[in-house]
Formats: C-alpha cells, sequence, structure tokens
C-alpha cells in the first residue's frame, strides 16, 4: 500500500446528543441524537479521499457493530483500511458528545480497542512510504509512545503533520517534543498554543509551519518567513464537532497541490465552515472542484 496521506490515530465512533444547554448540575431533554464516524485524523483523511486524494489509515477498531460501520464508512470513501487492526472482544471507540443550540460541545472518549493497537499492528514501511503522515491523538500513553516509535523511523522524504488536541497539548510541550522536533505543520487552536507555551516556544521545537485556528475568527500560520492571518467564512454553526479536522484537510490539500500556504489556510477554512453546518464531523464538505475556484 503506498498512498499520499495516512492518518495515524484513533477511531471513534460518535454519538452526538444535541441538547437545549450543556449543563454543569441538573437535567434536561435531549432533542435528537446523530451517529457518525470520527476520530481526528480519520475525518481528515476521509475528507482527502473525498477530493480524490489516494489516503490509508493505522489504527485499530472492535468486532463489533461500531467497528464494522467505522470501516465500512472509511472503505465507501475511499481510504484504504488495510493497515486498521480489528480487536477482537474489544469495543470499538466510542465518543459521546453534547451539541448546544450554538454548536458548542463536550466530548467524553471511551477508547475501547484504541488502547490496544501495539507495535505488532505496525508496517514501519509502508508508512515510511506516505508522502505525508497525519498524526492525532489517542487516549492511552502506550499509544503516544508507538507513535513517537513509529516518528523516529520516518524518512526524511516522509512529511508529517501533526494536529495532537488537547488530550495530548495538555501533557505539555516537552512530553511531546520528540514528535514537534520532527513535525512539519502542526495544527492547533487557541487553547493548545497556550498550553504548549506559544507559538514562538513550540516553532523552536522544531515545527516549520504552526497552524493556528480561531474558530468565527479564522486562522493564523507562523513560519520561517513571518505570520500571517486569514479571515473566516461566515455561515450559520450547526455543530462544531470535527471543525479543526476539517480545516487540517483543507489546508494539507492545498499543500498537496502545491499551493502557497496562504491559499492552503484559506482552503482549511473554506472547509471548516461547511461541515459547522450541519451536525457530524463529516456530514457536509465542499468539493475539491469549490475549494480550487477559490485559489
Amino acid at each position: 500500500m503506498t498512498v499520499e496521506v495516512l492518518g495515524f490515530g484513533a477511531l471513534n465512533r460518535d454519538y452526538l446528543y444535541r441538547v437545549p444547554e450543556i449543563l454543569l448540575d441538573g437535567e434536561t431533554i435531549i432533542e435528537s441524537v446523530t451517529v457518525a464516524s470520527g476520530g481526528s485524523a480519520a475525518n481528515t483523511c476521509r475528507a482527502l479521499a473525498q477530493w480524490g486524494v489516494d489516503t490509508g489509515f493505522v489504527g485499530a477498531v472492535g468486532d463489533d457493530p461500531d467497528g464494522r460501520a467505522m470501516l465500512a464508512d472509511l472503505r465507501d470513501n475511499g481510504v484504504d483500511v488495510s493497515q486498521i487492526a480489528v480487536k477482537s472482544g474489544a469495543p470499538t471507540g466510542r465518543v459521546i458528545g453534547l451539541v448546544d443550540p450554538l454548536g458548542h460541545r463536550s466530548l467524553y472518549v471511551q477508547p475501547g480497542a484504541n488502547n490496544l493497537l501495539s507495535s505488532g499492528d505496525l508496517d514501519l514501511d509502508i508508512i515510511a512510504q506516505a508522502r505525508i503522515v497525519h498524526l492525532a491523538s489517542f487516549v492511552g500513553e502506550d499509544q503516544l509512545v508507538l507513535q513517537e516509535w513509529a516518528v523516529e523511523h520516518l524518512p526524511p522524504s516522509v512529511t508529517l503533520s501533526f494536529a495532537p488536541g488537547q488530550i495530548y497539548t495538555r501533557l505539555g510541550r516537552e512530553r511531546l517534543e520528540g514528535i514537534l522536533r520532527r513535525t512539519k505543520i502542526l495544527f492547533l487552536n487557541a487553547a493548545e498554543v497556550e498550553q504548549l507555551g506559544g507559538v514562538d516556544s513550540i516553532r523552536r521545537c522544531g515545527c516549520e509551519v504552526v497552524v493556528e485556528t480561531w474558530g468565527s475568527r479564522g486562522s493564523r500560520v507562523t513560519h520561517a518567513g513571518g505570520s500571517f492571518c486569514t479571515p473566516a467564512f461566515p455561515t450559520a454553526v450547526v455543530d462544531t464537532t470535527g471543525a479543526g479536522d476539517a480545516f487540517a484537510a483543507g489546508f494539507l490539500f492545498g499543500w498537496l497541490r502545491g499551493k502557497p500556504l496562504e491559499v492552503c489556510a484559506r482552503w482549511g477554512n473554506w472547509t471548516a465552515s461547511w461541515v459547522i453546518r450541519a451536525a457530524g464531523a463529516n456530514s457536509a464538505l465542499p468539493t475539491a472542484e469549490e475549494l480550487e475556484d477559490l485559489a
């Protein structure tokens, strides 16, 4: 298997509950439920595959209905699933999400089979053949160590992009330094940048391009030549789940097409503005042609 983009991260089935408000203490009703396949890197790879990019994935699911649904969804959208391990007797990872009318969300992770992924499930030769390896978080410490091990074995020809999310960034910059040192493109939101000590500290680790998403305020890209901001596209917000993953997909699509960083950021903002119009992390996407028209 040789692909342009190989995702490597948790695979979760998302159960998203629309509620009138997210409570700290009390009770309310559930207005609707959306069940969909998720996982940060998987969301990004699914979008890229829909745009015609050869993609694959490294991860684990259980041998249960959620796992079969995850595999079918990725496969049907063009993602190579041959490197996804199926763990007998284990439940597939699950995310329980509460989403309010403004699109704000609260997510709770049950890692399940994700915590069983091991070095025996990885083919380093296949990983080394990808043009881009796109990393996202696991809950388990063993799986973070596994990713560090895989990153150490990447040849210089592989571009590493990394979307750590708050599960990883709350561990601190020093804990992630091994991966950050090798990262070419880093995707963070404003809170995650702060958890890692700021953009300047992050770049001193070795990251070449730091991409910071600001929600309705757009995004900022910092690189060796300086930094620039790109405004968001106004849209009606239904659910912000997967917005960062969609942004990464749009950005990486531009990167693969050799576009300037300014265009990559614009494509990222545009893709994110589509995803938040509907419930779920991948229910609405622009076409590749619509992205090309923005350049």
